[in-house]
């Protein structure tokens, strides 16, 4: 009796039951002793009125390693972003958030989770003055778009209004089309703060500056005045 294709068996399981065979992965120990990673598939399923037995295992080591380098690689990843100073988002194609990091809670007072479950986020945060402007930011993003250092503010958890500076470029795909947004949001508080303190300086050096005009003016009133006076004097002499 020829033995079963067990590939094509499975293969048509596949098809005709919708259920998939289960892997699991475990250590095989070779005759030597030494230690190898392996995935083992099991499962079972009916041909005809025979119940079979499917069995097979697949060298997982090159698998495992690179499972290993991307684990480590999420690691450094996470480590770096989570720590990252700035308020940072990704934003999937549709505009919904898939990641931002804790520095979220720092600048605005909502946390990672609480932002994760925001409708239309970053919307809810911005003042709504300006949310019309970064829902149009947002799109042009979605649509490939970079730029840097747009001004817009946000009410915090505790309703004060901060100053955020976004600079944003496109998540591309290994075929370069654009998969989403990553966004980078700074605290400008400071920034603008010292912008307001500049302007109320110019405005009083122009207001000193305008005093000082009308003093001027005066002085010469009374200076030609004076020297009226003395040329009338000279003249009754």
């Amino acid at each position: 009796m020829k033995p079963p294709n067990f590939f094509r068996l499975w293969r048509d399981l596949e098809r005709d039951t919708k259920v998939h065979p289960t892997p699991y992965r475990r250590l095989h120990t070779r005759k030597d002793g030494s230690k190898l990673a392996v995935t083992v598939v099991l499962g079972n399923f009916r041909v005809g009125e025979d119940k079979l037995f499917i069995k097979y295992v697949i060298d997982a080591s090159s698998v495992e390693q690179t499972e290993l380098k991307l684990e480590e690689s999420q690691h450094r990843f996470k480590a770096v972003a989570d720590y990252t100073y700035d308020w940072e988002s990704w934003l999937d194609s549709n505009g919904t958030l898939i990641w931002v990091n804790p520095a979220i809670e720092r600048i605005s007072g909502y946390s990672v989770h609480e932002c994760m479950l925001m409708h239309d986020y970053p919307l809810p945060i911005v003042l709504p003055d300006d949310r019309e402007k970064v829902q149009r930011l947002i799109e042009e993003a979605l649509g490939g778009s970079s730029g840097n250092d747009i001004e817009f503010r946000i009410q915090d958890k505790a309703m004060h209004t901060k100053w955020i500076a976004v600079s944003w470029q496109p998540l591309l795909s290994d075929q370069e089309n654009p998969v989403g947004v990553r966004m980078s949001m700074r605290d400008i508080d400071d920034r603008k703060a010292m912008e307001q303190q500049l302007r109320d300086y110019a405005t009083r050096l122009e207001k000193l500056a305008d005093e000082r005009a009308k003093q001027i003016v005066l002085l010469e009133s009374e200076r030609a005045k004076i020297e009226r006076l003395a040329a009338l004097g000279k003249t009754s002499r």
